[in-house]
C-alpha cells in the first residue's frame, strides 16, 4: 500500500463517525500482518466486557510467577485502573495507560539507557523497534493521543477501537516476551 493510502486509512481510523468505514480501515491495516484474523476472532468473542476482562485480569497474576514486586504492583494497578476507566468511559485515559505500559515493556527489552518511559521520543522508539511491531505500536500511540484519536464517537467505533487496542497490545507484548519464554529452562 502506498504511503498516501496508509495516511487515508489512519485518518479514517482516527476520526470517522462511520463504523463500517472504520472497520474496513482497521481490517485493511491489519491484513498484511495477518492480525485481521485475531481482530475478527476477538470481535466475535464478545464486546466491551471481554476487552475489560482481558485487561482487568492483569491484577490476577499468580504468586508463583517470577515477577518483581514492582511488576506485580504495576499489573495490579493496570487491572484496577482498567475497571475504573471502563466504568467512567474514560477510554482515552485507558489507551494512554496501555501505551505507557507498552513503552515500559519496550524499555525493559531494548537499551534506551536511563530514559524514563515518559521521555522516550517517538523517533527513538521506532528506530529501535523491529518492523514486525511498528504498525501495532503506531496504532496504540495514536489511540493514546487525544490530539490524534477521537474517542468521542459512537459505541460501535469505540468498541472496534478497543478491540484493535487489545489485538495490537497482545501482539506486541507477545513479540517482546517471546525471547524470554524461549530462554527459560524447561522443567519436568
Amino acid at each position: 500500500m502506498s504511503s498516501q493510502e496508509f495516511r487515508d486509512l489512519v485518518r479514517i481510523f482516527t476520526s470517522t463517525t462511520d463504523p463500517d468505514l472504520q472497520m474496513q480501515a482497521i481490517i485493511t491495516m491489519l491484513d498484511p500482518l495477518d492480525l485481521d484474523i485475531e481482530y475478527k476472532k476477538l470481535s466475535r468473542e464478545g464486546g466491551l466486557d471481554r476487552v475489560q476482562s482481558i485487561f482487568s485480569s492483569f491484577a490476577e497474576v499468580e504468586d508463583d510467577e517470577m515477577l518483581s514486586e514492582y511488576e506485580s504492583k504495576r499489573l495490579d494497578q493496570v487491572g484496577s485502573l482498567t475497571n475504573t476507566y471502563f466504568s467512567q468511559k474514560a477510554y482515552s485515559s485507558f489507551a494512554s495507560m496501555i501505551y505507557q505500559l507498552l513503552v515500559e515493556s519496550v524499555l525493559e527489552q531494548y537499551d534506551f539507557g536511563t530514559v524514563d518511559a515518559s521521555q522516550v521520543r517517538s523517533e527513538d522508539l521506532y528506530s529501535t523497534l523491529p518492523e514486525e511491531i511498528q504498525l501495532q505500536t503506531f496504532l496504540l500511540e495514536s489511540m493514546a493521543n487525544p490530539k490524534i484519536f477521537n474517542w468521542d464517537r459512537n459505541d460501535s467505533i469505540v468498541l472496534q477501537s478497543l478491540i484493535l487496542l487489545t489485538v495490537c497490545f497482545s501482539d506486541v507484548y507477545s513479540f517482546l516476551t517471546e525471547d524470554d519464554e524461549l530462554a527459560e529452562p524447561f522443567e519436568d
